[in-house]
């Protein structure tokens, strides 16, 4: 489990890195249609966990208090 959840940390980097590339580059309309599906995509997720295992603390709230703290 933790293997997959260090792939799925891996993926947010780098959608959130390949994001920021295209806001430096012009393309702010695009990376901001990019971070919104993954931002749907990743609720759906959570909520596949939540159903499956039981996990009642969203991965995006962890892993920004990781990154902030």
């Amino acid at each position: 489990m933790i293997e997959k959840t260090r792939k799925v940390d891996y993926l947010i980097y780098y959608l959130m890195e390949g994001c920021k590339i295209l806001r430096e580059h012009g393309f702010a309309e695009e990376a901001n249609s990019v971070c919104g599906e993954a931002r749907r995509a990743v609720a759906k997720f959570e909520k596949a966990l939540e159903e499956s295992c039981g996990i009642q603390e969203p991965l995006l709230e962890v892993e920004s208090r990781r990154t902030s703290g």
